[in-house]
């Protein structure tokens, strides 16, 4: 990562999925730059609309559990004091609610374990105090799911059309499957 001045900032790594993360303190009204490595001319420009002030969820995880922080600043501390946030998550076949309250400390952090959310995707949004969604993070728990290899597929298709996609479950199929497509240009 890159500042305006191409500047080194912090390099990452992205996993076999092209998923990657880092960490950074944006300056307002300056911008930044991440360029990929193994990709042909692959640059993208981001910092521009950066706020002083906010909050963010943070996801960070271990063999047993996911620990969730919501985090803010020193400057947007004392707006929130006094208020009530709400972080929701669906599990299994309920809503899970955490009430969140910023009082002294800027990070407040809760561990849930893996093995009491359902597996795969879990989504964890917070609310202000009138209900509007503020923050947003996914997050995939592998624990108890069994992943399944594609193996003989054929797509059939013309200009931007898919006409028809078939494929064999390497190890047979189960009594419940789950397929992810994306389809890119």
């Amino acid at each position: 990562m890159l500042d305006q001045q191409n500047n080194f900032i912090t390099s990452f790594k992205l996993n076999e999925l092209g998923i990657g993360r880092f960490s950074m303190k944006p300056i307002k009204n300056k911008t930044y730059k991440v360029q990929l490595e193994n990709a042909k001319n692959f640059i993208t420009n981001f910092g521009t609309n950066s706020k002083n002030n906010g909050i963010i969820i943070q996801l960070n995880s271990n063999e047993n559990e996911v620990i969730i922080s919501c985090v803010t600043n020193k400057g947007t501390l004392p707006f929130l004091k006094g208020k009530t946030y709400t972080l929701a998550y669906q599990n299994r076949a309920k809503l899970t609610k955490i009430e969140i309250q910023f009082d002294k400390e800027n990070v407040i952090s809760k561990k849930i374990a893996l093995k009491n959310l359902k597996s795969g995707v879990t989504i964890f949004t917070l609310f202000d105090e009138q209900n509007n969604p503020i923050a947003e993070r996914l997050f995939f728990n592998y624990k108890n799911i069994n992943i399944n290899t594609i193996e003989n597929a054929s797509v059939n298709n013309s200009k931007d059309t898919l006409h028809n996609f078939s494929f064999n479950f390497k190890n047979g199929f189960k009594d419940f499957n789950n397929v992810s497509i994306s389809i890119l240009p």
